[in-house]
């Protein structure tokens, strides 16, 4: 396995690279088929998230908000399973970035950073560009004691849900253990965890 990546790397530098040819045809024949569907429904607006790819080539007379955690320059950049991707596939994925900020009329990200690279990298117009911080992320209130415990809702029940395509990467042992700790202080909480089977599974606080 090891040695599979470095050969890989070199074979691509020898082969011709049809990758960028085939993810601009692959998303072309994806945004027909989505077009075809906003056009044959009654829709308001149109919400992508993390969809670069269909936004940059999405036909459609409705507004568009494009919502990512990143941007493409990004990802080549901080994971491993992008920056390993052939020349062809992270070009792709630039153009799509670039092309869907110009095409959507709302840009939402999470960070400064993302919204930085949106503009300085993708050539975003600023104006259209708002953060939203993503909702999992707790900040302390200025001032509150971390021992301070929240009273539940009598009766009620307290339903988490977290979605991940890589369980380790997206910690949900640490969403379980929060779990734990809301029915430890009193609250009937429940996650329900979506992705590939791990070892949260096992715990009765997790559907």
């Amino acid at each position: 396995k090891r040695m599979m990546i470095p050969l890989l790397r070199s074979a691509r530098t020898l082969v011709w690279d049809r990758t960028f040819e085939s993810a601009m045809a692959e998303m072309r024949d994806f945004a027909k088929i989505a077009s075809g569907k906003i056009r044959s429904g009654r829709f308001d607006v149109v919400v992508a998230v993390n969809m670069s790819g269909l936004v940059s080539r999405l036909e459609t007379s409705l507004p568009v908000i494009y919502a990512t955690d990143a941007t493409a320059s990004l990802a080549n950049e901080v994971y491993p399973s992008f920056a390993d991707r052939s020349r062809g596939q992270r070009d792709a994925a630039m153009r799509f970035e670039t092309e869907a900020v110009d095409r959507a009329d709302l840009v939402l990200v999470p960070s400064e950073y993302c919204r930085r690279s949106m503009c300085d990298d993708h050539g975003a117009d600023r104006s259209k560009v708002h953060l939203v911080p993503l909702g999992a992320n707790l900040v302390p209130e200025p001032g509150r004691e971390p021992d301070e415990i929240s009273v539940p809702t009598s009766g009620e029940a307290l339903e988490l849900v977290v979605v991940a395509a890589d369980p380790e990467r997206k910690r949900v042992a640490l969403c379980a253990d929060v779990a734990e700790e809301l029915e430890r202080r009193g609250w009937r909480a429940r996650l329900h965890y979506v992705g590939p089977r791990h070892a949260i599974c096992d715990r009765s606080v997790v559907e």
